[in-house]
Parts: C-alpha cells; structure tokens; sequence
C-alpha cells in the first residue's frame, strides 16, 4: 500500500477534519489533464501563514487518470488530499493541536480555561487557529472555483470529526483571556454549503465568517459579539497580506 494511502487510513481512524469542495454542476473532465489539474492546485493555494493551504508537498505526490494527490507527515501536520478532474477536492487531515497538546493544554490554563469536573478531555481547538484555517479553506475555494471554472455554483463542506471531548481554548497570545469550559456538543460537528460563483468569489472572508460561528457555536460557545470577534480576529490576517 503507498504511504500516502496508509497516511490517509491513519488520520482516518482518529480525530480529524474532513473538507470537500466541489461544483455544484459535474463534469468527470472539467480541468483537462492530469498536468493542468495539478497546476490548478498549485495556482490557487492560499499562503497567508508559514503553512500553505492546502499543502502542496513535492516529494509526496502522485497522480491517477481521473486525479493527483499529496500528502505529508510532518510534525503536527498531517495530511492527505485529493483533486479529481471533475474539480472536486477532498482534504483529510489530523487536529495540529493534537501535535503539540501539552503546549495546548498550558495556554489553555493561562488562559483561563478549567475543564469542568467529570469532563474527560480529549483534546483541544484553538479558536485562532480555527479563524484562520476556516478563512483559508473560503478563499482556496474561491480561487479553486474560479481557476477551474466550475460551473452552477460550488459546494463547500468542513467537518470536525471525533470531537466528543474536544476543549475550546483561545490560542495566540496565552496571555489573553479565555474563561469558560466549552467542550464539543456532539461527536461531530459539520459545516456545509452551497454558493453561488459570484458570492463565493466576491465575499469569501464574510462567508468564512458564518462558518467560524456555526463550527464555535458548536463547541457550546455563544457570546454576543462573537461575529464580530471572528471578523477582527480574521483581518488581522488579511491584514498581512496586504503589508
């Protein structure tokens, strides 16, 4: 079996993030070939942070008639995705905070959050963290939908798998404040869509910010402002982007 198939039934045995964007309208050879789907990626890949999304790792990859994959094993990233010529895309990939839990659970008591009695933790969301992911996955899409030119519209799914137990903490700078004990409702907590081209194209970051709301909604964690905390938390990284 190639390690990229092993790496793919590993993460998903154990808690993970599934994310499948698609067109809304099929077509089994909307990217060309091979090659040109393997550019397409390439091109709208989003590089806000250290960490590009997704990641295009050029020493694991390999490619099929109908799509190319990749993947990568590399300290708290673990990852596997597909592209299919049919302009789907499909990206498993491991919580990063299970890499690095104990620094997880030593900002989370800074912070100020205290598991309740009788919680059995199972691991930690930082909610920085996933302010920005969800933000790079809308804007991936959108360059994804225009560069493939998918056709009625696009769909957009973000899945949060195995959470049961899974523990809010605010991430960033561990100083900040983050009271509260806000673990997963349920076991999974799922994040899907349709859009039309020209809203995905036009309003990404404000479409990422509906889905930051439900995905923390469902951790149990509700206060008043909190778009407008995902708003100024996610400008804070555009803001980079254009310095």
């Amino acid at each position: 079996m190639p390690h990229g198939i092993e790496l793919l039934e590993d993460i998903r045995s154990g808690p993970h993030i599934r994310v499948n964007i698609r067109p809304l309208k099929f077509d089994k050879t909307l990217t060309g070939s091979i090659g040109e789907t393997q550019r397409i990626i390439e091109v709208a890949r989003v590089m806000f942070r250290g960490w590009d999304y997704p990641h295009v790792d050029v020493e694991n990859r390999a490619s099929t008639g109908d799509y190319v994959h990749n993947w990568v094993d590399y300290a708290h990233f673990r990852e596997y995705w597909r592209f299919y010529r049919s302009g789907q895309f499909v990206h498993l990939f491991a919580f990063r905070e299970d890499g690095y839990r104990e620094q997880c659970e030593r900002d989370a008591g800074i912070q100020g959050v205290w598991p309740e009695e009788g919680l059995s933790v199972t691991g930690y969301l930082g909610v920085i963290a996933t302010i920005y992911l969800i933000t790079e996955i809308h804007e991936f899409a959108a360059r994804l939908a225009r560069g493939a030119g998918f056709r009625g519209g696009a769909w957009v799914s973000i899945a949060l798998r195995d959470v049961g137990g899974r523990l809010l903490y605010l991430g960033g700078d561990p100083t900040r404040i983050f009271t509260g004990c806000y673990p997963a409702a349920e076991d999974q907590v799922t994040w899907e869509r349709s859009h039309a081209l020209d809203e995905l194209l036009g309003n990404a970051a404000g479409l990422a910010v509906d889905a930051c709301e439900y995905v923390l909604n469902g951790f149990g964690w509700h206060p008043t402002n909190l778009r407008e905390f995902i708003a100024h938390e996610q400008q804070k990284l555009l803001a980079k982007q254009a310095d």
